[in-house]
């Protein structure tokens, strides 16, 4: 009896057996899958755009078949499906598996292109689309990783069919290190940093001198220069811009630096009271060459001036920091102007008509005094954002950018705490004066 159970068992246990084996055979649909129908399962999943299923197909013929003609190959397959789906590392990684190869590989031209291209829509097109110094130093980081990708390529391959793209996509990139390097300079001459803005926007023009930013690193070397009291140097950067760029059309944000070398007028006003720098000015795109430039010391901002009418506009009264403080907090607002010059930041006002719906506060930039000239309100980021878009041409010219009124509004108060009086503490703080009525020739454009 005991030897029929056991005989039973035993039976049992091989069709249980075969059971999972027919199982294990009937899920796996690739198991009897030659090399060659991989690779076209692949290929086709390519063209479907179906990049995951793509990747798994070739990995899976790598696998069982990896001595292969195709195997190393479908590196390149793999390599552009990442590149498809935005991983730049995983794209990266699978063509250095190829160009690193033992021998000589038919389509290492290829594979250097692609990895330029995955280089590059990481750096042109960021996820983290930051706007702090960090995220623009990461950027522009990317940007040279890419830009050596391509000059790898021209080198090695200077006939390949992809050189051409190549290089068009180095003007691009360079252009963008130098729109990135007018962006940082502006940013420093906004925060009152004349010497690091001058410094950077000097790196711009010596290093992209044809980039589309050129023209704007000019102008923050004038209203830089300008504020460091410069009046030679802020001259002949004018002059320079006015000869290389004769069609470029910029508004002076200091309105210190005539049309016609006039060095008296450019002189930056001497008060007793510490005063604070200037302002920022557009930052458009830069240029192409052999290889892209290590970026200068620091940032800045700037602009510069147009025709001038004789007659100055009518003015109202502006809001000050009284107003500012009355604001909501979590409301939004646009930075248009800094500088350290009060007399252009009413002319500015006037030019442009914007006394209603504008207001300007007063802070300390190291021993200088600094006026920020801000406009309008708005309820969230998303409605700042829209209102820049629909700005007259000339605001949007200045490069205005989103401040949120509690930051400006502990701003204020921090620059009154600090402030030292003789005044018994009981006696309110004096309002700031209304700025002065501008001269005609700062009502110019």
């Amino acid at each position: 009896m005991i030897k029929i159970v056991a005989t039973g068992l035993a039976g049992l246990l091989i069709l249980l057996a075969g059971g999972c084996a027919t199982t294990s055979r009937t899920d796996d649909p690739t198991r009897d899958w030659a090399a060659q129908r991989f690779y076209t399962e692949g290929q086709d999943a390519l063209r479907a755009e179906n990049y995951p299923q793509a990747i798994d197909y070739f990995k899976q013929m790598q696998r069982r078949y990896p001595g292969d003609e195709r195997a190393l190959p479908s590196q390149l397959e793999i390599a552009y499906a990442w590149y498809k789906l935005d991983n730049t590392d995983e794209a990266v990684d699978a063509t250095n598996h190829y160009i690193d190869a033992p021998g000589s590989q038919p389509h290492v031209d290829y594979a250097l292109y692609l990895k330029g291209l995955a280089r590059y829509q990481q750096a042109m097109h960021p996820a983290d689309t930051g706007s702090t110094a960090a995220d623009q130093a990461q950027q522009a980081t990317r940007l040279r990783e890419a830009f050596r990708e391509f000059a790898n390529l021209t080198r090695a391959h200077p006939n390949s069919k992809y050189t051409e793209d190549a290089l068009q996509r180095m003007v691009d990139i360079r252009n963008k290190l130098g729109e990135l390097e007018v962006k940082a300079a502006r940013q420093a001459l906004a925060e009152g940093q004349a010497e690091a803005a001058a410094k950077r926007a000097e790196h711009v023009v010596e290093h992209y001198e044809n980039a589309p930013a050129a023209p704007d690193a000019y102008v923050v070397m004038i209203d830089a220069y300008t504020a460091l009291g410069l009046t030679e140097q802020a001259l002949d950067a004018q002059r320079t811009l006015r000869q290389k760029h004769p069609d470029y059309h910029y508004t002076s944000l200091t309105d210190s630096v005539p049309p016609e070398p006039a060095p008296a007028a450019v002189a930056i006003e001497k008060r007793s009271a510490p005063r604070r720098p200037p302002t920022v000015a557009a930052a458009p795109a830069p240029s192409r060459a052999d290889a892209p430039a290590e970026r200068a010391a620091t940032p800045v901002i700037g602009s510069m001036p147009q025709a001038r009418p004789t007659v100055p506009a009518a003015r109202a009264e502006m809001r000050t920091e009284d107003w500012l403080l009355a604001q909501r907090p979590g409301q939004y607002t646009l930075q248009v102007l800094a500088t350290g010059n009060q007399r252009a930041l009413s002319g500015f006002v006037s030019r442009h008509h914007i006394e209603n719906d504008s207001a300007y506060f007063s802070s300390m930039k190291g021993a200088q005094q600094w006026y920020s000239l801000l406009y309008g309100s708005y309820d969230t980021q998303a409605d700042a954002r829209q209102a820049i878009d629909a700005l007259p041409a000339a605001l949007r010219h200045a490069r205005p950018w989103i401040r949120r009124y509690s930051d400006i509004q502990a701003t204020i108060r921090k620059e009154r705490d600090q402030q030292p009086s003789a005044a018994p503490a009981t006696v309110p703080a004096q309002p700031m004066p209304p700025l002065p009525q501008p001269d005609a020739a700062d009502t110019g454009d």
